[in-house]
């Protein structure tokens, strides 16, 4: 199982959005350069993640993203959702069909999924934090 790029750019520029100081916004072209993502494809993802009530679009000379809620209330799952991932275990093809291994990767989906559902913006959030406090040389995530 492994994420596509939509999902780790969409995680990825949803937590920069996280990091901002309440009340400010990143434009799309600010938020594509800090996080190596090409802008077209940023745009897709932040109109994707907009559509799914999860960021709002501010106009103006200050305008740009910011997240549409609390950092607590929106989750891994939600964001990955919003852009289209899906994770899936298990083997694919012929191999999908033996009996003895199926329940084992019906339970091993479930618990990723519960995973996803209790992982917040803001567990990322405090974990990127951490990260970059045990860096001295990395302050781009310390606020």
């Amino acid at each position: 199982m492994r994420l596509t790029t939509r999902g780790r750019y969409g995680v990825r520029a949803m937590l920069a959005l996280a990091l901002l100081p309440e009340g400010d916004t990143l434009s799309v072209t600010r938020l594509a350069t800090q996080e190596a993502i090409p802008v077209h494809y940023l745009e897709q993802l932040l109109l994707a993640l907009r559509r799914a009530d999860l960021l709002v679009a501010r106009r103006g000379m200050k305008g740009g993203y910011a997240l549409a809620r609390p950092a607590r209330e929106i989750t891994l799952a939600a964001i990955l959702a919003a852009v289209g991932e899906t994770l899936a275990l298990g083997p694919a093809g012929e191999d999908a069909r033996d009996p003895v291994t199926d329940y084992l990767w019906q339970r091993l989906q479930r618990r990723l999924e519960q995973e996803l559902v209790a992982i917040s913006l803001e567990d990322l959030y405090f974990d990127a934090r951490s990260w970059a406090a045990s860096r001295s040389d990395d302050a781009r995530f310390i606020v």
